[in-house]
């Protein structure tokens, strides 16, 4: 059995349980930091920049939402980073938001 998905063609990777719980607080953290991920991708699709603006305008909207990007992926992955320390995982983790629970992720 191939690992490639049928529908998408695709490689999926599969959550395992770890017995790891991360706290409220930190789920709630990285949740923000996330929002903020894909509201900065969000602002940076071309169909959200209005079409009257002039190319100044363009430009600085894109090189400030760039930096904001690149801002929160910085904090995104420093969260990952204080958790494999904190918890000692050993990296390549997702996490339920619904239960808190770190979850490593390995071809089926």
């Amino acid at each position: 059995m191939s690992d490639v998905c049928n529908q998408c063609g695709k490689i999926h990777l599969k959550p395992t349980p770890t017995g790891v719980f991360a706290e409220k607080t930190e789920v709630d953290d990285l949740q923000l930091i996330i929002n903020a991920v894909t509201n900065a991708k969000q602002a940076l699709n071309p169909r959200n920049i209005p079409e009257d603006a002039s190319q100044n305008q363009v430009d600085k909207w894109v090189q400030a939402n760039q930096r904001i990007l690149a801002g929160y992926q910085v904090l995104e992955k420093e969260w990952w980073d204080e958790k494999v320390k904190k918890y000692g995982l050993i990296g390549g983790q997702t996490i339920n938001f619904g239960t808190r629970e770190f979850m490593n992720l390995s071809h089926g």
